[in-house]
């Protein structure tokens, strides 16, 4: 359903990522703020949450080396007091068991479910900020120095398209690069159809 321009909405959540290559380190920030725009000029309470999360990483195993969480709007007095208890973050890999690990420590009555949610949805992030740094760096040496080795760095079985096996594997065995030729890749059958042709090609010089 579209919604209607001069609708003003009940509620509205922004969440928000950014990454950033540091040396050897990954840092990715993630803020979520909570807004009541219908409050705006009133009485109401307008502004709910918000809050940041920020962790450090080493690239070559995706393990949390630094983590800190900061509220600078919440609803109770008492709520900055379960920041400190996200520096236990430091120490997970991102790289398998991630959200489990994040859920055991910190769900329901154990933390607080905004800076819960960032810090799960932090493990797409970050994979996908490491696959754009390889990607700006053309760092694929290690696939194509084996095409058909099983990939570690990629999300596998996190969707369709990953699923081991599955189309996104196929097309890295083809030869296909993360961040090359644009996107969306290629069909897995559009990809073979290129490398046939090409073989086609040099067969005949």
């Amino acid at each position: 359903m579209q919604p209607n321009p001069s609708e003003v909405p009940v509620h509205r959540r922004v969440i928000e990522f950014e990454a950033f290559e540091r040396g050897d380190a990954l840092v990715v920030t993630g803020r979520l703020r909570d807004e009541r725009p219908w409050a705006g000029g009133g009485p109401g309470v307008e502004h709910v949450h918000d809050m940041r999360l920020e962790i450090a990483l080493r690239k070559d195993d995706l393990t949390i080396t630094d983590a800190r969480a900061v509220m600078d709007r919440y609803p109770h007095a008492e709520c900055p007091g379960i920041t400190a208890a996200f520096e236990a973050l430091v120490g997970l890999s991102v790289a398998r068991g991630y959200t489990r690990a994040v859920q055991d420590r910190f769900g329901g009555a154990l933390g607080c479910t905004h800076l819960e949610q960032l810090a799960r949805t932090m493990g797409p992030v970050v994979v996908q900020a490491a696959t754009s740094c390889r990607a700006r760096a053309r760092d694929w040496a290690h696939l194509d120095a084996a095409p058909t080795s099983r990939p570690t760095l990629f999300p596998r079985n996190t969707c369709h398209v990953w699923a081991e096996d599955g189309p996104a594997e196929q097309k890295l065995a083809i030869g296909w690069r993360p961040g090359v030729g644009g996107y969306p890749a290629p069909a897995v059958e559009e990809l073979r159809g290129g490398v046939n042709q090409s073989s086609r090609r040099s067969s005949d010089l």
